[in-house]
């Protein structure tokens, strides 16, 4: 995943064009609206090709990877799966990990806090895209 386009570009955006930066609740955590939205997609649309994988390699892990914003989804979206139940899934949510490569910040700070066991963010030493956040920017 990633930025491919700048329609794609664009989903992070409001469409309120007032508003750029666009937080949602999920659960009681707050995240970017774009990477909550595609992770929900995700989540609704694919759930069962993941599940028929997962089931026809007994024994695999699921590690969810991406770069940018297909990282901040790929965090995103093992988050949600990672709060489903067994019997909601078909298959245990303790499997599921995720990896961000050049991740921009797209949850609270406690949400990230929460999920630190599974999900993984690497940087690339200065990376000014990591560190952009709302409340970066409000400083």
């Amino acid at each position: 995943m990633g930025t491919i386009n700048l329609n794609f570009c664009l989903s992070c955006l409001n469409q309120d064009k007032r508003q750029i930066f666009v937080e949602v609740n999920f659960e009681r955590y707050s995240t970017h609206f774009g990477t909550c939205e595609a992770a929900r997609w995700l989540l609704t649309h694919e759930m069962r090709t993941i599940n028929d994988c997962l089931h026809k390699h007994q024994g695999f892990r699921l590690r969810l990877v991406g770069h940018s914003f297909g990282g901040a989804i790929a965090s995103m979206l093992s988050i949600m799966i990672r709060k489903k139940t067994c019997d909601e899934l078909g298959f245990s949510p303790d499997i599921v990990t995720a990896v961000g490569y050049g991740t921009p910040p797209c949850v609270s700070r406690d949400l990230a806090d929460s999920c630190s066991d599974f999900v993984t963010t690497v940087c690339m030493q200065n990376d000014i895209i990591l560190r952009l956040s709302v409340a970066t920017l409000m400083r």
